[in-house]
């Protein structure tokens, strides 16, 4: 969906080296972001993708892809898949076919009560950690009260807007950002502003756009995109994109102005 691939196109998050045990709850998954998933992953990572449709594997130099054919929908089909096992799910099940957003996060929280349900019944005892994408805001607030009833599985959700929905893949890497994240849906919490690219290094010095976010989330902020002197916008680069940031250049952050 087009959540998925605004999330996916993110950057590697301060020299972390856990791998992950991913599972994906898809309805259209797409090859080209599944690639971006093997750029992005520690090595020796595994993605688990359920989806209606099976496609071809992506050749992942590190990540492990697994494929299973059935709907997110049944809870059938999610205790086969062992939800409990895994320490990270993804639920992105946005389509094509939805007439209004409100009918993708239906769908979206149907799929969260089922995960929900499926980790209680396997008897675990084991926190997960569910990061869900989202259109409504009002969803969130449903999404809650689903969360209440089960303490161990701690649900962030991520509204998906193209530049909002870029943060997921480092919230995942670095639980600590969910603070930033949560707080841009508080008037009173992030804010979103460009920052002069003297911040990130002297002009016209090569680097890349993950190098650039390291240095952005030491100081408790996600870096977003590039905007350029001459007021092009480009949002969320490759982590690998090699980037020469010029004199007036700026840098999209969320920024947390209540971090110490």
């Amino acid at each position: 969906g087009d959540a998925f691939s605004a999330c996916c196109t993110s950057f590697d998050c301060l020299e972390r080296t856990t791998s992950f045990q991913v599972l994906l709850l898809a309805w259209t998954p797409d090859k080209q972001n599944l690639e971006v998933m093997d750029q992005t992953l520690e090595k020796g990572s595994t993605v688990q993708v359920l989806a209606p449709n099976k496609i071809d594997a992506p050749s992942g130099k590190n990540v492990r892809f697994k494929f299973s054919e059935g709907s997110p929908t049944s809870i059938t089909t999610m205790q086969e898949q062992g939800v409990s096992s895994f320490d990270t799910v993804l639920i992105d099940v946005a389509s094509e076919d939805d007439d209004t957003p409100d009918a993708s996060d239906s769908r979206a929280l149907a799929v969260a009560n089922l995960v929900m349900k499926a980790h209680k019944q396997s008897g675990a005892g084991t926190k997960l950690r569910v990061i869900i994408s989202l259109h409504n805001p009002d969803s969130v607030q449903l999404l809650e009260r689903i969360a209440g009833t089960n303490p161990d599985v701690h649900f962030e959700p991520l509204l998906s807007t193209d530049l909002e929905a870029g943060a997921t893949v480092q919230v995942m890497w670095n639980p600590d950002l969910q603070v930033v994240y949560g707080d841009l849906m508080d008037p009173d919490g992030c804010e979103i502003f460009f920052a002069d690219s003297s911040f990130f290094g002297p002009p016209g010095v090569k680097q890349t756009f993950g190098q650039i976010s390291e240095r952005a989330q030491k100081h408790n902020a996600i870096a977003m995109g590039i905007r350029t002197r001459d007021g092009r916008l480009k949002l969320n680069p490759s982590k690998t994109q090699s980037i020469k940031l010029q004199e007036g250049d700026q840098v999209v952050v969320f920024y947390d102005h209540d971090s110490k």
